[in-house]
C-alpha cells in the first residue's frame, strides 16, 4: 500500500491505494480517500496516521527510539582490514620510511596516505589485474587469470 496524490481542479488529493492482480494485469485500488492534500498537512492527520502505522513496523519503532534519544548509546569497535594493514605498516617502519623520502618534496597532500590507501586498495581487490611483463619469470605469488 501507498499514499497517492491526485489532483483534481485546483487541488490535490491524498488517497490510500494498493496494487492488486485482476485478470492478469495488475490495478490499483482505492482503499480510503484520505482528503485534500493542505487540509491534511495542516492538520496533523497524515502525521498521526504514519505515527500509528509505525508502531507495527520494527525498523520504524527502532528509528522512532533512537530520534527521541530513548536507546542506549552504541560503541562500535573497528576491526578489519584497514586496522590489520595498518598495524602491519606501522611495525614494518612503511610510515617512517615514507615519510623520510617524501619530506622534501612539499607535496600539497599527504602522500604518504595516499599510497597507504593505494596499498591497501590493491591488497583488498579480489585479484591483481597486473600481469607481468613478457619473458618474466611468472611468480608463484601471483594469481594469473585466464
Amino acid at each position: 500500500m501507498f499514499v497517492r496524490v491526485k489532483k483534481i481542479g485546483p487541488y490535490e488529493y491524498l488517497y490510500l491505494v494498493e496494487n492488486t492482480r485482476e485478470g492478469g494485469r495488475h490495478v490499483q485500488r482505492i482503499v480510503k480517500a484520505l482528503g485534500r492534500r493542505d487540509q491534511m498537512e495542516n492538520s496533523d492527520l497524515l502525521d498521526g496516521l504514519i505515527a500509528s502505522a509505525a508502531r507495527h513496523s520494527r525498523r520504524s519503532i527502532v528509528l522512532s527510539r533512537f530520534y527521541r534519544g530513548e536507546l542506549a548509546e552504541l560503541h562500535r569497535r573497528s576491526i578489519g582490514p584497514n586496522l590489520v594493514f595498518g598495524r602491519l605498516w606501522e611495525a614494518t617502519g612503511c610510515r617512517e620510511v615514507l615519510q623520510r623520502h617524501l619530506r622534501e618534496r612539499h607535496f600539497g597532500f599527504d602522500a604518504e596516505r595516499a599510497i597507504y590507501l593505494t596499498v591497501l586498495h590493491r591488497l583488498m581487490v579480489s585479484a591483481p589485474t597486473a600481469t607481468p611483463p613478457p619473458g618474466a619469470r611468472p611468480s608463484r605469488f601471483l594469481v594469473q587469470r585466464p
